[in-house]
């Protein structure tokens, strides 16, 4: 019998969630208050045991492991893969995978599950997510399909919001209890996620979201559809219009949505560079939403401009020109300026020195008094450019420093960067080396700051 004491024994409680009485969690109290020294027992639930384990604490007989602790990196998920299931896939792959699944370990097993049975991994990856059938199934039997009531509608219309905070859940929920619900899930741990804003915000797990959404969308459309534009609207009331655009292109409003891309174009790309962005907002709108708005056209023009796409922004302009006389004849001067500003621009952009240094100088003559800091900036530029193209440095210093001016008048730090471009090469074709180098780590500060990461590529600073 005394064998049996030191043999080392295992016990595995899983689900302990799932134990509502008071009886069974007492009995195991009592059997881990009397177990013996070779008995190790193991238990897992998504919340908290109800069990008093102060004293385990401090005796060093516990050790508990959060959600944190559980989660696979990419390294633990390559090896998860390779034993489980005899994968061996590239380092990319692996980690696109850790990334997508957040490191949870029943995604990654449903993910190798369906890698093994397909001669293309890297495919099975790409479709890979919250509306998997098999992903999706486990959630309505372990997570979603338990929930009462109340906690299910609430995830469901906290989940269209990208990010959770008390506040913006009970207005798209319509309700006041969302700091309630917000610690249940908690408590459980149910797939929520902290951001590290500082503002306690909070997003769900992304597949398990992208689940919520997609069946949400599927058995409550138009509930759904209410929601999405609740949460566009309290974007719009919170002054983030890239997120409220976002939401009304979710929700297939079109015409709400170019008319707040509209509202915010001219902040995204001339102050932000964010062409992309705008492009891929143009690729979701229908044209005639997007045509009804010429500033948008004039962004895009801009922005294709400063993508070295110089043909399809000639073609905006142009659709611009040929529909000037359709519009509002109060309207007519200011965007004719501004394609004309467009117009001096590309001929910079395309290195025609001597054109735009006189295309420049026109257009300042004609609209400078009436034009706004960003376009007189933009035109400084060029006449800068163009000014130094033909060795009239001094000149094209002077505007290179005018076109600071204006930029920083208007807050565009695109355009004072891309001036400052032009500025650090008038220094150096004047010999100012010194004041050219400090210029550049200037404008590369200035990026990373205002514009997003920048690696800071510098040669040694120069000697006098």
């Amino acid at each position: 019998a005394s064998d049996v004491y030191k043999r080392q024994v295992a016990i595995f409680v899983d689900d302990l969630h799932a134990i509502n009485d008071s009886g069974s969690c007492d009995q195991l109290q009592a059997i881990l208050t009397h177990a013996p020294a070779n008995l190790s027992i193991f238990i897992a639930g998504r919340e908290s045991p109800p069990l008093s384990m102060t004293a385990w604490k401090l005796e060093g007989r516990l050790k508990e492991y959060s959600v944190e602790d559980l989660r696979f990196s990419a390294n633990e998920a390559a090896t998860l893969l390779q034993d489980l299931r005899g994968l061996k896939l590239s380092v990319e792959v692996v980690n696109q995978l850790a990334a997508k699944t957040e490191g949870w370990p029943a995604a990654l097993q449903m993910c190798a599950l369906a890698m093994a049975q397909h001669n293309d991994p890297e495919q099975i990856l790409r479709d890979f997510g919250g509306q998997h059938q098999d992903l999706g199934r486990y959630l309505i039997e372990a997570v979603f399909g338990s929930l009462e009531a109340g906690l299910r509608d609430f995830v469901l219309k906290a989940s269209v919001l990208g990010s959770i905070s008390v506040d913006a859940a009970n207005y798209v929920t319509e309700g006041d209890n969302a700091h309630q619900w917000i610690e249940e899930l908690e408590r459980r741990n149910l797939f929520l996620i902290p951001l590290n804003t500082g503002d306690g915000e909070f997003r769900f797990h992304a597949l398990f979201a992208e689940f919520l959404r997609g069946w949400y969308q599927q058995n409550d459309a138009k509930s759904w559809h209410e929601t999405v534009m609740r949460a566009k609207q309290w974007c719009i009331q919170n002054n983030d219009l890239e997120a409220a655009v976002n939401y009304a292109l979710e929700a297939k409003e079109y015409d709400v949505a170019a008319e707040l891309v509209a509202t915010v174009v001219e902040d995204l790309v001339h102050h932000h560079g964010q062409h992309q962005t705008l492009f891929e907002w143009i690729a979701a709108i229908p044209k005639e939403s997007i045509n009804a708005y010429p500033r948008i056209l004039l962004n895009q023009a801009w922005a294709l401009d400063m993508s070295h796409r110089h043909s399809e922004s000639t073609a905006v302009l142009k659709q611009l020109r040929d529909n000037l006389p359709s519009l509002p004849p109060a309207v007519q001067p200011d965007i004719l300026r501004a394609i004309e500003m467009e117009e001096v621009a590309q001929k910079g952009l395309n290195d025609h020195g001597l054109t735009s240094r006189d295309a420049a100088r026109a257009w300042l003559e004609r609209w400078e008094m009436d034009a706004p800091s960003f376009e007189i900036g933009v035109v400084e530029v060029v006449y800068s450019f163009g000014c130094r193209t033909q060795s009239e440095l001094d000149i094209a210093l002077q505007a290179a420093l005018r076109s600071r001016e204006r930029m920083e008048e208007g807050g565009s730090y695109f355009g004072r960067v891309w001036g400052d471009m032009v500025w650090i090469t008038v220094l150096i074709k004047r010999g100012q080396f010194q004041d050219a180098y400090r210029g550049a780590r200037e404008a590369l500060a200035l990026t990373n700051s205002r514009l997003g990461d920048c690696l800071l590529y510098t040669s040694p600073s120069p000697r006098d």
